[in-house]
């Protein structure tokens, strides 16, 4: 069986669907399900992960994306969903995966009348599908309005997660504990910079940080020029998995509120999780200790104080 999944990253985007998808992709594989990518060639894609694994059909796209959960206009959704459409035929697919903010309803519904429809979704958007997947929104309350499908299948909560478990693997061997700092691949407001002169103060000498840079991350090459104290290391290449280094006993990771949060959570590791944009915020669970809404409801005593609880424990409790 055959699957045609349409998906983007980009400097904008960043690398949140590919990753997911690739889990996705990953997962199907093990029911004989092949998976044919078609991806547009934005600036800062990661394009070239997928083709190490998998069929790649490149877009060659003119849309320039300023606001990452901007929808495209009509024309181009639609247009795209004819190039989606047509490569599904081709391949003889099944059934079509949607991992997009830029394609809303309108995009789903020219391609729902030819297909069978699976939409990854993260901001509660006005779809039609036949089976919806929302990994991220902890809350009672989901609005019904959104669906004009009234069949759909929902898929809602941090237990429809989409994960790859051999990249989540952890170690629990190390006895040297450490704190990773990883604010997803493009972190426009640069929040890696920002923790990082933080953690430059005297009061965090005690604790050995790994700040992991992303690929599209635009402040990299000013943070490198930083001199920087003894118990911070840099780590400028892409990991396959940030958890293959990760102590799931001793560890401590700060993040962003997307993907790597979600799996911070999953794996019950301890974290401070600071969100990068109100979706973030809005589909996380508010009584958590540790989830920040943004940089700036954290201050540098905030972070040492937090930093030095998770020290004392083994691991957060569920």
């Amino acid at each position: 069986m055959n699957v045609i999944i349409r998906v983007d990253s980009s400097k904008v985007i960043g690398s949140g669907h590919i990753q997911r998808c690739l889990n996705l992709a990953n997962n199907f594989s093990l029911f004989g399900i092949k998976s044919f990518f078609l991806c547009s060639n934005f600036s800062g894609n990661l394009n070239y992960l997928i083709k190490k694994k998998y069929p790649l059909k490149e877009i060659k796209s003119k849309l320039k994306i300023k606001k990452k959960y901007k929808p495209a206009s009509k024309s181009i959704q639609l247009n795209d969903a004819r190039l989606t459409i047509n490569y599904a035929k081709k391949i003889k697919a099944k059934f079509v995966v949607l991992d997009s903010y830029l394609f809303n309803y309108i995009w789903q519904s020219k391609v729902f009348n030819f297909f069978k429809l699976i939409f990854v979704d993260d901001l509660n958007i006005k779809n039609k599908c036949n089976i919806y997947i929302n990994q991220h929104y902890q809350k009672k309350n989901f609005d019904k309005t959104i669906f004009l499908n009234k069949l759909t299948k929902k898929f809602i909560g941090p237990k429809f997660l989409i994960i790859n478990k051999d990249q989540i693997k952890t170690k629990s061997n190390s006895k040297k504990k450490k704190i990773f700092i990883y604010m997803g691949d493009v972190d426009t407001a640069n929040y890696t910079g920002k923790i990082f002169k933080i953690i430059q103060n005297n009061k965090f000498e005690n604790y050995n940080f790994q700040i992991i840079l992303g690929k599209n991350f635009e402040k990299k090459k000013q943070l490198l020029k930083y001199k920087k104290k003894k118990n911070i290391q840099i780590i400028d290449k892409r990991l396959k998995s940030i958890w293959n280094k990760f102590n799931i006993n001793n560890d401590i990771i700060i993040c962003s509120g997307g993907l790597i949060g979600s799996e911070a959570m999953f794996l019950n590791a301890k974290f401070i999780l600071i969100c990068q944009n109100i979706y973030q915020f809005n589909n996380l669970p508010i009584n958590k200790k540790f989830i920040f809404k943004n940089l700036s409801t954290i201050s540098e005593q905030k972070l040492l104080s937090c930093i030095s609880e998770l020290s004392l424990t083994k691991r957060l409790k569920k």
